[in-house]
């Protein structure tokens, strides 16, 4: 599971696990440290993961429809 993260110092960062295109966790994070720490942890409670499951890091303002940009490795 690829995971792109673009660091920000603007507000809060909304983090969205889903899983068979069904949101499973949405938590917030007031920082990137923060975000790592609960992304960690929603991925560490599921019994298991699935291809095409996804774990979404963006501004807690920014639409859900918004274009993201690859990160390392990205575009796979």
């Amino acid at each position: 599971m690829p995971v792109h993260i673009r660091s920000t110092t603007h507000g809060d960062l909304r983090l969205t696990l889903t899983s068979g295109g069904e949101i499973v966790d949405n938590q917030l994070a007031a920082t990137g440290e923060e975000a790592a720490r609960i992304g960690i942890m929603m991925l560490a409670s599921r019994d298991a993961l699935y291809a095409g499951d996804r774990l979404d890091v963006r501004h807690a303002d920014e639409a859900p429809s918004a274009t993201l940009v690859p990160g390392p490795g990205g575009g796979r």
